[in-house]
């Protein structure tokens, strides 16, 4: 399934990129890593383990006659839960717009979203993939908009049909326009318009697509989940968030879930995207956050 811009020099925003993902097997441990206003902390979570740090960096000011580049404004990352995931972001800016992206070991909408700010979450896109040949998994992204910076929200998302492990990720992104904070991909080819899934077969192994955009300043956003092979690179020329997991419970494994985003100047016709592992199961959504006044 698939579903349906940046800062000025007086007004800020911000957009929060959450991936999330849910697998069938339950497990007792998860890990956490928050990317937030401006300390940095390690925490234990009740009946789970959980690493957590919290960090952030600063918007990107513009004085320009061209729109500024959407940059990173937070980052929270939850590699495993139990039947709910929670993941809590701060945000410097106002006007933020929240791109959730959920997954779960099942087909269709089965997936409560809520937050301690009362936001209202819409779908925006979704791909279902054989995990390991036994059973189907969704991965689905959603997006909500605040016009307040956010302060240690409290993001939940549940399996409303489920108790198997979930995990999810947050990612900031300040300087887009709330009424209209995606790229539209106007003039793009089909099969290259954002956002833009894509999902595994048995023949495939690198998680790969290619996307197209019609706006000068964007910041792309891909997501993968991984079910099966360790995890060799993100896209070329992507960066890793700060903090990002390394590993996922038990310690040494490869993450399930991984992000990556790159800042553009020019709009995009093809570009190549590679997820690099081994091969398996997976899910992969890439998106484009447009620059206010684009």
């Amino acid at each position: 399934m698939e579903g349906p811009d940046t800062m000025n020099d007086s007004t800020s925003s911000s957009i929060i990129i959450i991936f999330i993902i849910i697998t069938l097997t339950t497990t007792g441990t998860f890990a956490a890593v928050n990317f937030a206003a401006t300390t940095t902390t390690t925490a234990t979570t009740s009946n789970t383990t959980s690493a957590s740090t919290t960090s952030s960096s600063n918007t990107t000011g513009h004085t320009g006659s061209e729109p500024a580049t959407p940059a990173l404004d937070g980052f929270s990352q939850i590699q495993y839960g139990a039947k709910t995931c929670l993941a809590t972001i701060s945000t410097l800016a106002s006007n933020d717009v929240l791109v959730l992206f959920t997954g779960g070991a099942s087909s269709g909408l089965v997936f409560n979203v809520t937050d301690t700010a009362n936001l209202q979450w819409h779908l925006r896109a979704s791909a279902q993939f054989n995990s390991l040949g036994t059973f189907t998994e969704t991965f689905e992204e959603y997006y909500a908009t605040s016009e307040s910076p956010l302060s240690g929200d409290r993001i939940s998302v549940t399996n409303t049909l489920s108790a198997g492990s979930i995990g999810c990720s947050a990612l900031g992104i300040s300087g887009a326009d709330i009424a209209s904070p995606f790229d539209p991909s106007t003039g793009c080819p089909s099969g290259t318009v954002v956002p833009l899934t894509n999902q595994s077969t048995p023949s495939t192994i690198n998680g790969e697509m290619k996307i197209c955009t019609s706006n000068p300043s964007d910041i792309l956003v891909s997501s993968i989940w991984i079910r099966g092979d360790a995890l060799v690179s993100s896209p070329a020329g992507f960066t890793v968030p700060p903090g990002r997991l390394a590993t996922s419970p038990p310690i040494g494994n490869s993450p399930s879930l991984n992000e990556a985003y790159e800042r553009v100047l020019t709009d995009q016709s093809g570009l190549a995207l590679t997820w690099a592992f081994g091969g398996d199961s997976w899910a992969m959504i890439t998106d484009a956050i447009t620059a206010n006044g684009s």
